[in-house]
């Protein structure tokens, strides 16, 4: 399913969107919006902050489980809503002069379960 946007006259983009990839808005719309850079017609993505850091785990069609440490990216330009998740090794790769945050990249320090496989303790039964 697909929704056709109105976008401003000089939008280098398609106007058909997959309602994945849309967000709804809250707030009041801006007065003119800004465009993102663009190249080629593709929109030029500028790091603007790392907001938080995670662990996405995940398991595969073959029952393989995964983990990626992936960020919370603020794009420059685009509104707080815009944010993403990216995977932290092809975010570095992208742009490898962007200084992340040292708290973002601790492996202990304010998530101790960072990395490490989550298992429940038994209980202990009182007999």
């Amino acid at each position: 399913m697909a929704f056709r946007l109105a976008l401003p006259p000089g939008a280098r983009l398609h106007n058909a969107f997959h309602v994945g990839l849309l967000k709804k808005f809250i707030g009041q719309p801006p007065q003119a919006p800004p465009l993102p850079p663009t190249h080629n017609g593709a929109i030029v993505a500028v790091p603007a902050n790392a907001l938080k850091a995670r662990l996405y785990r995940g398991v595969r069609q073959i029952l393989v489980q995964w983990e990626v440490r992936q960020i919370l990216v603020q794009w420059e330009g685009l509104p707080p809503l815009s944010a993403s998740w990216e995977d932290l090794v092809t975010f570095q790769e992208r742009y490898p002069s962007f200084q992340l945050e040292d708290k973002l990249l601790l492996e202990g320090g304010s998530d101790v379960m960072w990395g490490k496989q989550y298992v429940r303790r038994s209980r202990k039964v009182a007999g």
